[in-house]
């Protein structure tokens, strides 16, 4: 049997103290909350708001392992814009269409999971990729969330994942399809950058290779350049608005550079 529900709470007030003191300079305010308790696992849903807007944070809390003799509850948490709120609620409704038991008889091993349905959208800087599955124990939805900040030579590195079962799909629809719909209403419009943006690329140098990511924010355009080299990496964020004039510096830098070889090495260099 699974238990399915949820209750509101009031501001910093979970569990004795779930959350953790903050800065007497944050400027972060608690506008509503929620809690689903789905199955063996528990889901805090909370809309938030600081200097670069509203967001909905989900947290997923279930039993993980044994530490000094008692269970641990381990935790999971995604962070999206109430826009992205909005295409997250309708992907839930989409999942709960697909249906929530799985086929009578389909036998199906532990370590196989079969995707039904594959959704992925953006979010400014971050990217969500959801997939309802199913495997011996049932159907779920896996959201995993990736940002900028996660890149690797245009891969995403290890990313925030939570699961929610099958069962809670439509609770947690009825849950934050109002709370969204309350809290996005007297957003100003967006008028960021929808157009294309260039390609990710990489070039190798020695036993270095450099990546050159591109990716967008409430503050525009960037490039993220980064020198990695086996066991290290360093990265430096260059706006769009200041690409022409790092081109130009480096077009400089190289002249001066290739005038003061001489001439065979400059050749050498050059690999002619």
């Amino acid at each position: 049997m699974s238990e399915s529900g949820s209750h509101s709470e009031g501001k910093g007030n979970r569990g004795g103290g779930r959350r953790s003191p903050r800065s007497p300079n944050s400027d972060e305010k608690d506008l509503d909350t929620r809690t689903l308790n789905i199955q063996s696992k528990r889901f805090y849903v909370d809309i938030k708001e600081n200097w670069r807007g509203r967001y909905m944070k989900i947290a997923e809390s279930m039993m993980g392992g044994q530490q000094g003799g008692q269970y641990q509850r381990r935790k999971a948490r995604i962070i999206m814009s109430l826009p992205a709120a909005e295409k997250y609620v309708q992907m839930l409704q989409k999942c709960e269409e697909l249906g929530t038991k799985s086929d009578a008889g389909d036998e199906k091993s532990a370590s196989t999971e079969a995707v039904l349905y594959n959704e992925e959208f953006e979010d400014s800087d971050r990217q969500f990729t959801c997939e309802y599955k199913e495997n011996s124990r049932g159907r779920f939805l896996r959201v995993i969330m990736s940002t900028d900040s996660m890149t690797f030579g245009g891969a995403r590195a290890v990313r925030p994942i939570i699961n929610i079962p099958a069962t809670g799909l439509k609770d947690m629809r009825e849950e934050l399809e109002p709370l969204v719909e309350k809290w996005i209403k007297d957003l100003p419009p967006d008028t960021s950058y929808k157009g294309p943006m260039p390609e990710a690329k990489s070039m190798r140098v020695g036993r270095k290779t450099f990546y050159f990511d591109y990716g967008q924010n409430k503050r525009g355009i960037f490039m993220r350049l980064s020198e990695v080299k086996p066991q290290w990496r360093t990265a430096i964020t260059v706006p769009q608005s200041e690409w022409a004039a790092f081109a130009k510096l480096f077009q400089q830098s190289a002249s001066i550079c290739e005038d003061a070889l001489p001439p065979k090495k400059a050749e050498a260099e050059n690999g002619k």
